[in-house]
């Protein structure tokens, strides 16, 4: 079983963790506000009070340079052994996406909310490419993971947006 780990806090304090733990598969992120460490492992963090995930699913390698979404889930107990089965019938046309580089599909494992994060070259990139599928899919503009919003959904979903690698903030 692989699993996903997650802190946050300021650039330089996370900066020295990474430091210190270099052999261990530990990528930083930069937010607009806070910074992030992700931590994809067999076994326990190295974060002494991480948000835990199991991965659902992943497709190829999480970059060391590039842009990434997080997209947070909150979802009902009760509800997630149906979410997980729509999750599993969605369309997948992600992975023939240009600059499209990796996705992660975590399932939360002390809280309700569900991560799915894509990794992309650039910001430009998913731009291209949402605007692209909302061209050539129209009439699935509305298609949805969600059952129903309204039961279903422990709260409202919501995106953070991360530039990964020390110079992508910059540019």
């Amino acid at each position: 079983m692989k699993y996903v780990y997650l802190t946050t806090g300021t650039a330089d304090f996370l900066q020295k963790i990474a430091e210190k733990f270099k052999k261990e598969n530990i990528t930083m992120f930069f937010g607009s506000d806070h910074a992030l460490l992700f931590h994809e492992t067999n076994g326990k963090t190295v974060f002494q009070m991480p948000r835990k995930y199991e991965i659902l699913e992943s497709t190829g390698s999480v970059p060391v340079k590039g842009y990434a979404l997080f997209h947070y889930i909150p979802v009902r107990d009760e509800d997630s052994p149906v979410f997980e089965h729509e999750l599993s019938k969605r369309p997948r046309r992600l992975d023939n996406a240009d600059e499209f580089l990796a996705a992660r599909i975590l399932r939360p494992m002390k809280n309700h909310t569900y991560l799915i994060i894509t990794f992309w070259k650039s910001k430009e990139a998913f731009k291209a490419w949402k605007d692209m599928e909302e061209f050539a899919f129209p009439d699935e503009k509305d298609r949805s993971i969600e059952v129903n919003k309204i039961k279903m959904y422990a709260g409202p979903s919501y995106l953070n947006e991360y530039y990964i690698g020390l110079n992508e903030i910059d540019e």
